[in-house]
């Protein structure tokens, strides 16, 4: 089955690279008020569960994300199209 022009166009759009200081912006667009999930930033797995429970509160996990992309640390890879990010792994 050939793929139709609007999802050619869909993927020539598409790019992936790491999250940045440059890209910070549309990650927090992405995550929105919530962090995602519950204030997650994707911290869950980079933390101990104490620290973790507490930086829900106060923008704690998302202050403590922006300090890993700040200090130029690998926390993960954007996918984007030249409107928005649509994913962060």
């Amino acid at each position: 089955m050939a793929k139709s022009n609007n999802d050619k166009d869909f993927l020539d759009q598409l790019t992936f690279g790491p999250l940045t200081k440059t890209n910070w912006s549309k990650f927090v667009q992405l995550f929105g008020k919530k962090g995602a999930c519950g204030n997650c930033w994707c911290m869950y797995y980079r933390l101990n569960k104490i620290d973790f429970i507490e930086g829900k509160i106060d923008e704690g996990n998302k202050n403590a994300m922006q300090s890993l992309v700040l200090e130029n640390k690998p926390t993960g890879i954007l996918g984007l199209t030249t409107i928005i990010m649509i994913i962060h792994s």
